[in-house]
């Protein structure tokens, strides 16, 4: 009896483990935490959640550049204090989002997100 239990706690563990540490599981997920990133100013983060179609058009340092402004941007309006989605198209394997982030200062910006599904993980596209 004692190893059954040991045995379903595990279990439950590597579950657990598994389920987050996988990639973001939606494709919410991925907006948010891109933004995220963008206010910490984690390049390797961002880069980690582009497709390969993104990382195909724009080379590191174009990347690292527009990271780092965006990063820059977020700072001067004091963070981050909310992600709301105000439109969501989510098909089985694109998505597309209009998002509101407010800023420390009381100041908003709208902004458009696209993700695609890509090796069965969503991933940043390019958004129109």
């Amino acid at each position: 009896m004692r190893n059954v239990i040991k045995l379903l706690v595990v279990a439950l563990l590597l579950s657990f483990v598994f389920v987050n540490c996988g990639g973001p599981a939606t494709p919410q997920d991925v907006v948010k935490d891109s933004f995220e990133m963008m206010a910490n100013n984690d390049k390797a983060g961002v880069k980690d959640l582009l497709s390969s179609q993104v990382k195909a058009l724009v080379d590191d340092k174009k990347l690292d550049e527009g990271i780092n402004n965006k990063y820059e941007e977020i700072k001067a309006k004091g963070g981050i204090t909310n992600i709301e989605f105000l439109s969501e198209d989510i098909e089985e394997n694109e998505a597309n989002f209009k998002v509101r982030l407010t800023y420390g200062d009381g100041s908003t910006d709208d902004e458009k997100a696209k993700v695609v599904k890509e090796d069965g993980e969503w991933k940043l596209g390019i958004s129109k």
